[in-house]
């Protein structure tokens, strides 16, 4: 069997650190993770118990376990993410709506009745032992949608519509600025899914929590946080109606609150204008766009066509990076693979040596107590002293 591909994931806390394989022989591929450090045990295991849990209901990836490494069988298809996207970029709100229900469905299978609890925190109902990481990329259509990876799973209650955030909002994440032209409002492509505005932010702090137990108190999104600047949703129609206000009542001051937000965003734009070749039509559009709608102009349908186009732009090319960035990491990775199997290789002669070692130490050690048996005896004095004899003779 041939590694074809691997990947490690060193910035969490030791039990959580892994290394997933993809495997290859002849036709048959599977995919292994296994633990990094002996605390990671315990990790590999839960994976192969949350398998048996709910194995009957043909929901998860079939999966095997060996000693400390669980192996996964490969399953190509599409996942629910690819046809999401699709239908956003289509602009089939009504495909959109199905898959939401087809989700739904495999977050219900889930959510056990005999596993559903207060949380005792917030008095709202959680479930037990819930496949945690059920983001849209994680689905695999195979003749019904099936989860490829069950990685987290927790015994205590976990609220339902807190795991279909972290999945929206993960869309979000990667495609807001498609997802944009189809629900410029975010709030409704929230709904969509049954999350309620006034529970994004209590469940982002709950994701935040999260990543702190995964990656500890030196996380990633704790070292971005004191670079990150506050910023401002110009969807948001409260927003947009305080901005309006501001920008009257500032209008004899040297500075309004609107242009104030427009200079720090061309500061921006220019900042990273290797992002986007034309950055320069960005500036001439907007500034005659402003000189013509002194007020509310970032409201206006042009600006906003015309910011989600250097957007586009920047998303293209921050896509190129990336691919660049994924082959030098894959070539990092096949390193890292050739270092610790070298590694294991070299442990494993260690080893071999010391046992060598021991036991060439522990015959010599008898031979000798064995010499000096016969050097103290009679018999042995006696004959050397007859050698000693006829030899001076």
């Amino acid at each position: 069997m041939e590694k074809i591909f691997a990947k490690f994931v060193k910035e969490r806390k030791r039990e959580f650190q892994i290394e997933t394989a993809l495997w290859k022989d002849g036709n048959q591929i599977c995919i292994t993770k296994r633990n990094l450090y002996p605390e990671g045990e315990k990790h590999i295991r839960q994976m192969y118990d949350t398998f048996l849990m709910y194995q009957d209901q043909n929901i998860l990836c079939p999966s095997a376990l060996k000693d400390t490494v669980i192996t996964f069988e490969y399953m190509d298809g599409d996942t629910m993410e690819a046809r999401l996207l699709h239908a956003v970029q289509k602009g089939k709100k009504d495909i959109v709506e199905a898959i939401a229900a087809q989700y739904e469905t495999v977050v219900n299978a889930v959510c056990r009745e005999s596993e559903k609890e207060a949380i005792e925190k917030n008095n709202r109902i959680g479930y037990k032992n819930m496949v945690f990481d059920l983001t849209f990329d994680n689905l695999i259509d195979r003749d019904g949608y099936k989860i490829i990876d069950y990685e987290w799973r927790f015994d205590t209650p976990v609220e339902k519509e807190f795991v279909k955030f972290r999945a929206v909002y993960a869309f979000i994440m990667k495609y807001g600025t498609v997802l944009a032209s189809l629900y410029p409002q975010v709030s409704d492509f929230y709904q969509v899914f049954g999350i309620q505005a006034e529970s994004i932010e209590r469940y982002q702090e709950y994701n935040e929590a999260f990543i702190r137990f995964v990656y500890g108190e030196e996380s990633y999104q704790k070292i971005l946080q004191p670079y990150k600047k506050q910023t401002t949703d110009l969807c948001n129609p409260r927003i947009v109606a305080a901005m309006k206000q501001a920008a009257a009542l500032d209008e004899n001051k040297k500075e309004s609150y609107e242009d104030k937000i427009y200079r720090e965003l061309l500061e921006t734009v220019e900042k990273h204008q290797h992002l986007y070749d034309d950055y320069q039509k960005f500036f001439r559009v907007t500034d005659k766009l402003k000189a013509t709608v002194p007020y509310g102009y970032l409201t206006s349908k042009e600006f906003s066509e015309e910011f989600q186009t250097y957007l586009y732009g920047c998303y293209d090319m921050i896509e190129f990076y990336l691919k660049q960035s994924e082959e030098k990491q894959k070539i990092v990775d096949e390193l890292n693979v050739m270092f610790t199997d070298k590694q294991r290789e070299n442990e494993a002669q260690a080893k071999k040596y010391s046992e060598d070692y021991e036991i060439l130490t522990s015959e010599i050690r008898r031979l000798q107590e064995k010499l000096d048996y016969i050097q103290s005896s009679k018999i042995y004095r006696s004959l050397l002293q007859k050698k000693v004899e006829e030899r001076f003779k």
